[in-house]
């Protein structure tokens, strides 16, 4: 298995795919290894062509993460995933990433012992990559195409509630849930709080959510100011 790895690695950092492709969709690096896997054997008994598939998914969407440009969204570090995940998921809970990407926190979220996962983006290249993954690995999850900003009323609350949003994202015109708004507006020139405030809505009593934010989110003035006091003192 780590060999078949670390040739995939080895032909994919050798390869002439367009860095703006890569970026944008990732459909080079991702056709490669799709092509190669639907060439195997699925239908068999035995368990380790599956975790190879796996796991050679798993690499592929490393190498496409270093591949990223500056202006693509990047996918969780696995090492954040993680502690985010055992600070906020419940063995057996129910958890939802409402900006879920290809699902690194959601993968978290499993090993960490959570029995109901589900993942929301706007992107369906990102569900498709999300779902591909999961699969392969037979975890079980849902992925929808929500844009949670719009409609996170949608669904019942969770238990845990795990976010990497994109920073610095200016939010779009819509109304904040009446229990949030105790909390302050953010400004329209970004929504990192906000993310928080709508994570708090989708909770269960007594749950917990985890967010990735920027540093600036701790700090800035004004209504940010204001949303963090009152986050803090509730």
């Amino acid at each position: 298995e780590r060999l078949l790895i670390d040739s995939l690695n080895e032909r994919l950092k050798d390869s002439r795919v367009d860095e703006r492709e890569v970026a944008d969709s990732g459909t080079g690096v991702i056709n490669a290894i799709v092509n190669e896997i639907d060439r195997w054997p699925f239908d068999t008994d035995d368990a380790s062509v599956r975790r190879v598939a796996s796991r050679l998914f798993e690499a592929i969407l490393r190498v496409r993460a270093e591949r990223l440009s500056r202006t693509a969204g990047p996918e969780t570090p696995e090492s954040i995933s993680n502690l985010m995940a055992q600070a906020a998921v419940r063995p057996r809970g129910t958890v939802l990433d409402p900006a879920c990407g290809a699902g690194s926190t959601l993968i978290a979220a499993s090993a960490a012992g959570a029995e109901t996962i589900e993942g929301w983006d706007i992107s369906v290249k990102a569900l498709a990559r999300a779902s591909m993954r999961f699969e392969l690995a037979q975890i079980e999850a849902s992925f929808h195409q929500v844009d949670a900003m719009l409609e996170s009323e949608l669904r019942a609350p969770v238990d845990s509630v795990l976010v990497h949003p994109p920073f610095g994202q200016k939010p779009p015109e819509f109304n904040l849930p009446p229990d949030l708004e105790a909390y302050g507006i953010s400004p329209k020139s970004r929504a990192d709080l906000l993310w928080i405030q709508l994570a708090l809505s989708m909770l269960k009593a007594g749950g917990r959510a985890a967010a990735l934010l920027p540093a600036g989110a701790l700090f800035r003035s004004g209504a940010e100011a204001s949303i963090r006091r009152f986050l803090v003192d509730a």
